[in-house]
């Protein structure tokens, strides 16, 4: 099992994030079976923001706009077991989504 465990870690240390209006939204490389699923965690929570089918590698969450910056990170498990975290990826606005959408809004045609 912890050959499962180590395979996991290394498929979820690609996890990518972009930011759509005011979502997030995170994508990943499958891990190998078998998983039961994958979990989505934020800053230092142990419990997960969101628990994600194996047959999906994607999530989509608001954006935090609160203007300090968000660690997000994923790990894969099987039954009673969980894998390693994925590499953090730091989600941080100017200040805020609103911010940035102002910004953008002035830049001239």
């Amino acid at each position: 099992m912890k050959k499962l465990i180590g395979l996991l870690v290394i498929m979820l240390s690609l996890i990518t994030v972009e930011a759509f209006a005011a979502d997030l939204f995170f994508t990943w490389r499958a891990a190998n079976p078998p998983i039961t699923g994958y979990k989505l965690y934020m800053d230092t929570s142990a419990t997960p923001i969101q628990t994600i089918d194996p047959s999906v590698t994607t999530a989509t969450v608001p954006a935090p706009e609160d203007g300090n910056p968000h660690n997000f990170w994923i790990t894969a498990f099987y039954l009673e077991e969980e894998s390693g975290r994925s590499a953090i990826v730091t989600w941080e606005t100017l200040t805020s989504i609103r911010e940035f959408r102002q910004v953008f809004q002035t830049v001239p045609n």
